[in-house]
């Protein structure tokens, strides 16, 4: 039996895998069970049945689940998108695509940050599981919860690109004329700090406007 783990979101148990070949967990899968003996009798079926409402054999989910981090995290050239591109077309799944010549950092911010707090799709947090660095569910959660400042002060509009030293002085000046707690203040701006200087080490900034 593959190595996997458990966790309950809502009612139901999900389920993750290990995939050897990246080193972290796969995206989570519902079981729709309520109950985690049922939920890990649902596993040990998919093993052997595949996941019927994926129609997909747990081998074809850690290898789909193995491209995925690959594109996400390798360092991809218009080229090089443009050949999966042609890949997908021959293999039917898409008609047309049109390619951007600009870079990553033309990502909208909040957009950034979201899926950067998202513990089961983030790729910071797969990293940190994948060197053993502590990293815990409530811990993204709580930084959700403060991305309300960031999508008031910033908006829907800005990018990656358009963070800079001075904007971010100015947003803790606008934390502050609310009034809220110096260790609120800071709770609140690492939740773009710490994405910020992520983003830099994978080479999707030039350089962390943070320090």
């Amino acid at each position: 039996m593959r190595r996997f783990s458990l966790y309950k979101r809502g009612k139901y148990f999900y389920a993750r895998f290990w995939n050897p070949k990246t080193g972290t967990y796969t995206g989570a899968i519902s079981t729709r069970e309520t109950e985690r003996e049922a939920a890990i009798a649902a596993v040990y079926h998919w093993e052997h049945y595949g996941i019927a409402k994926r129609d997909q054999s747990l081998d074809d989910v850690v290898a789909v689940d193995t491209v995925l981090q690959y594109v996400r995290s390798a360092p991809l050239t218009i080229d090089s998108a443009s050949r999966i591109i042609d890949i997908l077309k021959d293999r039917g799944f898409i008609e047309s695509a049109t390619l951007t010549s600009d870079g990553p950092d033309t990502k909208p911010l909040i957009e950034f940050l979201e899926r950067f707090w998202d513990y089961d799709a983030s790729p910071y947090v797969r990293e940190k599981l994948a060197y053993n660095h502590s990293i815990g569910r409530r811990h993204c959660y709580e930084q959700t919860k403060r991305l309300h400042h960031w999508r008031t002060y910033f908006g829907a509009d800005t990018r990656l690109r358009d963070v800079t030293r001075e904007t971010l002085k100015a947003f803790q000046l606008y934390l502050r004329d609310k009034k809220l707690a110096p260790k609120t203040v800071n709770a609140v701006v690492s939740v773009g700090t710490v994405a910020l200087a992520w983003a830099t080490e994978q080479a999707i900034l030039e350089s962390n406007p943070a320090c």
